[in-house]
């Protein structure tokens, strides 16, 4: 009964665990219900798909950007699974997340996010992070010293991925010259 809407006033996340216990107790308690709890975990588990869902807030979020941060600071660039990367940031910055981080109106804890996303971009691909980009703009409270550091990231990438389709140019301009010094000194 501690969780009981009544006693705080209709709080919405005590609602929900006092929903989230009432819903259990029934399940359990009834024999036809708690064979198909069972039958669900099973298929669930053996799918690979996580039982426990966390409320989110602001906290989780955070969490959720600091552990992707992690993944990809030791990730190989060339092996990044971009699909999923792409999911990841996707979920992280959908419009129900970021309703949570404005509804929520912490400064800091969206500049927080906003930063690290910021570092978790720089191993990522070019087409990544222009999708993300523009998610990352609707980031509330958002600095304009970080929106730089942003748009900075995308043009490095930008001109690294201009040179990098150069580059197969270059080299065999220079082979012919080599090529043509050669001849021309034979």
């Amino acid at each position: 009964m501690n969780y009981h809407p009544d006693k705080h006033d209709h709080d919405s996340e005590k609602t929900i665990l006092y929903n989230q216990i009432r819903e259990a107790y029934e399940t359990l308690t009834e024999p036809a219900k708690r064979n198909e709890y069972l039958q669900e975990r099973w298929r669930l588990k053996a799918q690979g798909i996580k039982l426990n869902e966390e409320i989110i807030n602001g906290d989780v979020i955070l969490k959720k950007v600091i552990e992707l941060n992690q993944q990809l600071r030791f990730a190989d660039p060339i092996r990044i699974n971009e699909s999923r990367i792409r999911h990841q940031l996707n979920t992280i910055l959908s419009d129900e997340m970021i309703g949570i981080l404005k509804n929520q109106n912490d400064n800091d804890l969206n500049l927080a996010i906003f930063s690290i996303l910021i570092d978790a971009l720089k191993p990522l691909p070019l087409s990544v992070c222009s999708e993300i980009s523009v998610q990352l703009k609707e980031l509330p409270f958002v600095e304009e010293a970080l929106m730089k550091k942003l748009e900075k990231i995308i043009k490095e990438k930008k001109n690294a991925q201009y040179w990098e389709s150069k580059k197969i140019w270059i080299v065999l301009l220079i082979t012919i010259l080599i090529c043509l010094f050669i001849a021309s000194v034979s």
